[in-house]
């Protein structure tokens, strides 16, 4: 685990009450009835990605759900370090941090004192010259949602890096406006990991998953700049 130091991370407001949509209650009620223990059946192998996810989209319906979310979270701190490796237990990844980060915050807990980790500071410790955030090991395994969630989670952080880690984020938008899934590893100037300009990595194909990522952790961000809204218009 990176030993950076750990930033200050902003309060935590309230979940909003909102006015659900009838799809949206149903299924939210049907995926918390599937829990066990607080947690999501998740076979073959358990890597709790499943029970991550499901709390992070429950958050995004608001105070109606937040003790569920809320439970998820502590069930899950156990077995964070399990989570934040892919159940290898030898490293960690941008995308698991990033969203075990999410997590945190959605449920009103500190992420940068979350299961004993401290997730904003590993965050940090992912971070390239070129504002890319990757994992350490020869098996470069990062993409364009692990870049987004990361940028959401150092700007509500309060980090001074978050500008660097959106600059690159945004290199991976093409000029229709979409973003692709992945990126080269290594580029020698910023125009080389650009979907328009640089290297054959990644392409220009438009992947929508990674565009609603990026577009929602631009959003949750907070992040007014001139930058920022224009991309979420583009």
């Amino acid at each position: 685990a990176s030993t950076l130091p750990a930033l200050s991370a902003p309060s935590v407001a309230a979940p909003a009450t909102l006015s659900v949509p009838t799809p949206a209650r149903l299924a939210a009620n049907w995926l918390t009835g599937q829990l066990e223990a607080d947690l999501l059946p998740d076979l073959p192998q358990v890597t709790y990605s499943t029970s991550v996810e499901a709390a992070i989209g429950l958050s995004a319906l608001g105070a109606d759900y937040a003790g569920t979310v809320a439970d998820i979270s502590t069930a899950l701190e156990p077995h964070l370090t399990l989570y934040l490796t892919g159940g290898d237990n030898v490293e960690t990844y941008p995308l698991t941090v990033a969203r075990a980060a999410h997590l945190a915050r959605s449920a009103g807990a500190d992420p940068a004192d979350f299961g004993g980790w401290d997730l904003i500071a590993e965050l940090e410790g992912m971070r390239r010259p070129s504002g890319m955030l990757a994992n350490h090991s020869v098996v470069f395994a990062t993409n364009t949602t692990a870049q987004a969630e990361g940028f959401a989670e150092l700007t509500l952080a309060g980090s001074p890096n978050a500008a660097s880690v959106e600059d690159f984020l945004l290199l991976q938008q093409c000029a229709a406006g979409y973003f692709r899934a992945n990126f080269p590893e290594t580029g020698a100037t910023p125009s080389d990991y650009s979907c328009e300009t640089g290297l054959g990595v990644g392409g220009k194909t438009p992947n929508v998953p990674a565009t609603a990522q990026a577009i929602l952790a631009l959003v949750r961000s907070g992040d007014t700049s001139t930058a920022t809204t224009q991309a979420i218009s583009d």
